[in-house]
């Protein structure tokens, strides 16, 4: 998650170009207002990465660590939020291009706070296996406050009686 500071002071620089050029934003709407707040968030940029429109996506461009100057998806759509948040993205680019010791520091954080990648945890089990943690869970637990009996020890004690003859009486 990126820190809040980026996105207050994204929203600061908008609200500040927006109130100097007198821009009526009311008249647009949907795609037509991201459009224009695309062209707000090219024109305040700061200084070391820029912005690509590729169809309806926004891109960084920037120069990491011992790299060529290219573009960089930032996982941000054409839109009022969209370019918010992009502008955002790329002051904490800027802040973090050299705050790294390692290249693949950087792409790390930029993954997880930039891209905002989900890392998949392999939690795939057997059928088997979920219905005896299903029994189990079941079977630990209580109902109206009486617990559970498992019906294996049932038929345990069933089979008891049959071998030995003896009838319990409770």
């Amino acid at each position: 998650m990126l820190d809040k500071t980026y996105l207050l002071q994204a929203i600061e620089l908008i609200n500040d170009y927006i109130r100097q050029n007198n821009l009526e934003l009311k008249d647009y709407m949907n795609f037509e207002l991201g459009l224009q707040y695309f062209d707000i968030i090219c024109k305040v940029k700061k200084r070391g990465c820029s912005f690509i429109r590729q169809n309806s996506n926004i891109y960084l461009r920037f120069t990491p660590p011992n790299e060529t100057r290219n573009k960089y998806s930032c996982n941000e759509f054409i839109s009022k939020d969209g370019c918010i948040n992009a502008l955002a993205k790329s002051l904490a680019v800027i802040d973090h291009l050299n705050k790294f010791d390692k290249v693949s520091e950087f792409w790390a954080w930029y993954d997880e706070h930039i891209k905002e990648v989900k890392i998949v945890e392999n939690d795939i089990i057997t059928v088997k296996t979920a219905i005896e943690k299903v029994k189990k869970s079941y079977f630990d637990g209580q109902h109206n406050g009486i617990d559970r009996d498992n019906p294996e020890f049932k038929i345990l004690k069933v089979t008891i009686k049959k071998i030995t003859g003896v009838h319990i009486i409770k």
